[in-house]
């Protein structure tokens, strides 16, 4: 995202109007230090696992602030999956929102919790 403001901004005169962060609650759980994915999903992925949610927000938080710091409204798109619960996506809509709510806004489409 850094080299798309500092260079491609720059020379094309680009100004984006939104940056939009697409995140799941597996990415989330992976970046909080859950196991690596091999073929079939590692239970600590279709189960819920607040604890690495907590730790994986962090890497949410780094890049919210990041778009943040270019003055660009910021909007988390949270695919939701069918096994993720509503704790969990919760945890992400009281994360995400909680950023500089001002600037920051939720979608949660559910186009993969229906497959």
């Amino acid at each position: 995202m850094e080299k798309f403001f500092n260079i491609k901004c720059r020379y094309s005169g680009l100004i984006p109007d939104v940056v939009v962060l697409v995140a799941t609650v597996r990415a989330l759980k992976m970046h909080g230090g859950g196991p690596r994915l091999p073929q079939a999903l590692d239970p600590a992925y279709v189960t819920e696992n607040l604890e690495l949610m907590e730790k994986g927000l962090c890497n949410l938080e780094v890049h919210i602030e990041n778009a943040l710091k270019f003055g660009i409204p910021t909007v988390v798109a949270a695919n939701s999956f069918k096994d993720d619960t509503e704790a969990e996506v919760e945890m992400v809509r009281e994360a995400a929102t909680g950023w500089r709510a001002a600037m920051v806004r939720l979608i949660l489409p559910k186009l993969w919790s229906s497959l």
